[in-house]
């Protein structure tokens, strides 16, 4: 078991690395090419406009071969993260209600299908940008802060509770 998640992890954090790889090259291919996008390095741009533009300025393989494999690592480290993503709330559905763990995923899966139909609407777009800015602005630093002080306060006392003698 163990063993298993050593092995998840190490390729869940080599498929990042490579599609870190694979994001900067596009964008540094894109400034070598003097295309105007390689401006767009965040959100929606970054994956559908500048990644099709290096695709379609390489003369040679004309969007085939080892950049169109190292993209194709993109996606793949999009569905590793999907699973984690849904994974976790599953896990936390089962803890706190004791539910078998294919209800759990039906139920998960079938909400985030449910909210996900709101991104295919003529809003979608612009729904999709806020959604980006304000989760990987603001969510993610509070989630960062929260998990800070959860460290440093709550299991600090517990250890300090623990190393003090008993009266």
């Amino acid at each position: 078991m163990i063993a298993n998640s050593l092995v998840i992890c190490l390729l869940d954090f080599l498929f990042s690395v490579l599609a870190g790889l694979v994001g900067w090259g596009a964008i540094g291919y894109l400034q070598i090419k003097g295309s105007t996008a390689a401006l767009q390095t965040s959100s929606v741009g970054l994956g559908f406009i500048a990644f099709p533009e290096a695709t379609s300025l390489d003369p040679e393989q004309n969007g085939k071969g080892w950049f169109t494999f190292l993209m194709f690592t993109l996606f793949i480290a999009s569905i590793d993260s999907a699973f984690s993503y849904v994974e976790s709330v599953v896990t936390n559905i089962i803890d706190e209600f004791h539910i078998g763990r294919i209800g759990a995923s039906i139920f998960v899966c079938l909400m985030g299908a449910i909210l996900s139909l709101f991104f295919t609407s003529n809003f979608g777009w612009v729904f999709l940008d806020l959604c980006d800015h304000y989760i990987s602005s603001y969510v993610v630093l509070g989630a960062a802060l929260m998990q800070c002080v959860a460290v440093g306060w709550v299991f600090e006392r517990e250890s300090t509770a623990k190393m003090s003698p008993a009266h």
